[in-house]
């Protein structure tokens, strides 16, 4: 290998010899204190070759040289006229050096090969190659423009948006590169230009190298754009040339890099003491953006991009309108996750703004994920196996245009063992997903199936195996395989997964929360405490915060004789919107967010408030069937708006038709608006689907009663004891037994919510109003969905009603 001048005067005599310097080695090794020196002895030696290259170069070979228009390490560019092809190319001239370039004519021929395997707009297009001399010429497409390092140099200020357009196009350039075999080792803003129309344009693949030579471990390329495994010798990849391409875009959006150093051995150390600067910090008005980025260049090659596509991917949904919503975490673990049904909770990119459902006949396509199974448990299923389900259905969800069924459909699956087409036409869609897991020491293998329900047949398979080290590590095999889908049903995924995580133990009591809070009720004792020990734990968390708010609005809007709950709704309504806010300002794109304000304004009876807010959380989240159920319940039937109540449950259902709670919540407000025989239909059903379902049976009585079947509603209701005796006086008033009615009243004395009921089944309307006004005293919004049950339809014109609804800016009944 030819030894390059060390010292300045050596690096002088060589300038004026015109002999070739690797200015990047000089620089790399030189003294801190004699860059300024081989700085500026550079620029004279690109000067002098300028000169030197104008005043000897007519021709090269059968090209005409007219002037040289760059110059650096690895050689001197010129706008050269081919005679050939009658137009103008881009010459590139560098010495030949037998010593490192092997025999010549291979040599050259074999960059030739290389670069000519690739076609893309966004790459250059290489023409011929030649060895002539003691020199190899290879000439290409001339794209006139300017790279982007000259246009920061000049000045030019990139946004985000700009920014992102940029990283798009790169993205297909390189993974054309990739595609052909190749990796470029060199991306930087010095070899990506901007076109004068525009277009961006790839440069310069003098270090690329074929994927399949894994034992090159040769330092090629810029080193501040070099990924850290590079910098410590480890041979160049497809990630590599990721980390590159995110350097670049970083570079583009901050004017500096993530990584500083004077020389290779600062910035290699640098990267060892983790001495980064996070995008985040440095413009944090990036927003999603930075995600992006940041997850390009991550020091941990398993949590970069697996492909040029894959961060094309995010990169679009920043370029596109369905992108109004920055990504959205994907947090998942390999331990504690039952399989559970989540209602639409918020992981992994639930970022689809503007989503409707919309029948699959009319473009769309639909997808159940059936539960996993673990190759070697005991059962069918496992902790392990749900957190794959989990996991995947959720990331489904970052595909545009599909339409996935919540866990609240796909968990009625498990343990049952239907067909994979009966499955699929229970839950009303054209595909479905199955597999296995399986977990052997730290490696994770899992292998998905995409079915088409209408053949019973699979279109897809795949085994995706990986280290498990921490919950990323999960959500990128997970993130490959949906990706793999997505190309299959040749749909587009949106932008993925934001930091922090929790950690694993955290992430596995924050799922368990979750299933608890689900069920509603009793269960909301523990959840509560979940979640507090959680964001005490771990602060910055904000889904956790936003589940806090939901256990709060929950128990805000019951009454203080209600049990099962950790403290009193007075003391919940004081902490539900603190929690909210905390989750907003750590998180504003979570809809559980959104949607505690919606309860928090409604209690405060901000009816507008609280209805734009739980609408903007649907906007989030259309398919969280659980937002829609507490929309209904907190903001639209104390607003008596019972159709807008039905409509809203009926879209909920299209898009997740075994939805247990919300065939629940469909019950109630049928209950209420008199349909009483699809009150009882929905009540076994919403059974059928859960039988831990709170209310559910209560719902099946109540329609019973109502419509004259009073016996076993009164035999229902004695047995529940205390907490129901409000329900049993109204029965006992409607089959005419009002001694017993009366004599209930005596026990009910001071819970003026079991008093209303018993008053109302004795039609006295007075005492009935009473009651409802005391109950308003502790929670308004109680009281005034009270009045919209048919137990209180009589009241419906009476004068006190009126004035109750007045006085507490209610509309009139509907």
């Amino acid at each position: 290998m030819r030894q390059s001048p060390a010292t300045p005067d050596e690096l002088a005599r060589a300038i004026l010899d015109g002999r070739p310097i690797d200015w990047a080695n000089v620089e790399s090794t030189a003294d801190p204190t004699a860059q300024a020196i081989i700085r500026q002895l550079r620029l004279v030696a690109a000067v002098a070759g300028v000169h030197r290259d104008q005043a000897v170069r007519p021709r090269w070979g059968h090209l005409e040289i007219l002037e040289p228009i760059g110059h650096g390490a690895s050689g001197v560019v010129y706008r050269a006229w081919d005679s050939r092809l009658d137009r103008e190319v881009a010459l590139k001239i560098r010495a030949f050096d037998a010593a490192t370039d092997g025999p010549p004519t291979s040599s050259v021929i074999q960059e030739g090969r290389l670069l000519a395997r690739v076609r893309h707009p966004n790459v250059v297009t290489v023409h011929g190659a030649e060895v002539i001399g003691d020199e190899i010429g290879v000439w290409m497409e001339l794209v006139r423009g300017r790279t982007l390092e000259a246009l920061l140099r000049q000045g030019h200020v990139f946004d985000a948006d700009e920014v992102a357009a940029i990283g798009l196009e790169l993205c297909g350039a390189v993974a054309a590169v990739h595609a052909a075999g190749l990796l470029h080792r060199d991306i930087k803003a010095q070899n990506a230009m901007r076109a004068d129309n525009g277009h961006i344009v790839l440069m310069d693949l003098g270090t690329g190298r074929d994927r399949g030579d894994v034992e090159a471990s040769d330092l090629a390329g810029t080193p501040l754009y070099l990924a850290p495994e590079v910098l410590r010798g480890e041979p160049a990849t497809v990630q590599s040339d990721l980390y590159s391409l995110g350097v670049l875009l970083y570079r583009l959006a901050t004017r500096s890099y993530p990584v500083r150093g004077e020389t290779v051995a600062a910035i290699r150390d640098a990267h060892e003491r983790e001495q980064r600067v996070v995008l985040r910090s440095a413009r944090p008005d990036l927003g999603p953006l930075a995600v992006v980025i940041d997850r390009a260049i991550h020091t941990n090659v398993d949590r970069r991009y697996a492909s040029a596509d894959a961060l094309a991917t995010d990169l679009r949904a920043l370029t596109t309108p369905a992108a109004a919503s920055p990504p959205r975490i994907a947090l998942l673990t390999v331990l504690g996750i039952a399989a559970i049904g989540l209602g639409g909770w918020w992981i992994a990119g639930r970022a689809a703004a503007g989503r409707h459902a919309v029948d699959t006949a009319a473009g769309r396509r639909a997808v159940v994920v059936m539960p996993f199974k673990e190759v070697g448990a005991a059962g069918e299923s496992s902790d392990l196996a749900a957190g794959v389900t989990v996991a995947l259905q959720q990331e489904l969800t970052r595909i545009g245009g599909l339409d996935v069924r919540s866990q609240g459909s796909s968990r009625q699956f498990a343990g049952t063992a239907p067909s994979v087409v009966e499955a699929g036409r229970l839950a009303g869609v054209d595909l479905a997903v199955v597999g296995t897991v399986q977990q052997t020491g730290s490696s994770l293998r899992v292998s998905p199936q995409l079915i088409q329900i209408s053949t019973d047949t699979p279109i897809w398979s795949d085994t995706v195996t990986r280290q498990l080290r921490a919950p990323a590590d999960l959500f990128a095999a997970i993130d490959e395989i949906t990706r793999s889908i997505g190309n299959r049903v040749r749909l587009t995924m949106r932008a993925g997964r934001q930091e922090p995580l929790p950690d694993l133990p955290t992430w596995a009591q924050f799922v368990e929360a979750l299933r608890l809070q689900s069920r509603r009720g009793p269960d909301n004792v523990r959840a509560t405490e979940i979640f507090q020990s959680i964001v005490e734990r771990q602060p910055d968390f904000a889904p956790a915060w936003a589940g806090l708010a939901g256990v709060y609005g929950e128990r805000a809007f019951s009454y203080p004789s209600v049990g099962g709950f950790a403290i009193a709704p007075a003391e919940a309504f004081q902490r539900i919107a603190p929690a909210a806010a905390k989750a907003m300002v750590l998180d504003g794109s979570l809809p559980e967010a959104h949607a505690a304000r919606g309860h928090a304004h409604a209690l405060a009876g901000e009816w507008e408030q609280a209805e734009a807010a739980f609408r903007r959380a649907l906007e989030l989240d259309p398919g969280a069937t659980t937002i829609s159920s507490d929309f209904v319940i907190t903001t639209l039937m104390p607003t008596a708006r019972l159709n807008e109540a039905l409509n809203v449950l009926h879209l909920a259902l299209r898009r997740d038709p075994l939805s247990a709670d919300a065939v629940r919540v469909l019950a109630y407000v049928q209950l209420s608006s008199g349909q009483y025989d699809a009150t009882l239909e929905n009540c076994q059903r919403a059974l059928d689907l859960s039988l831990q379902l709170t209310y559910a049976q209560e719902f099946c009585m109540r329609a019973r009663v109502l419509k004259g079947d009073v016996a076993d509603a009164i035999a229902f209701f004695e047995t529940r004891g205390e907490g129901g005796e409000g329900w049993l006086g109204y029965a006992y008033a409607s089959a005419g037994r009002r001694a017993d009615a009366e004599a209930l009243l005596k026990k009910v004395e001071g819970v003026p919510n079991r008093q209303a009921l018993i008053y109302a089944g004795l039609r006295d309307a007075s005492r009935t109003m009473d009651a409802i006004e005391k109950m308003a005293g502790v929670n308004v919004i109680r009281a005034a969905s009270w009045l919209t049950y048919p137990e209180f339809h009589f009241l419906r014109d009476h004068p006190l009603a009126a004035e109750f609804r007045l006085r507490h800016r209610l509309p009139p009944p509907r």
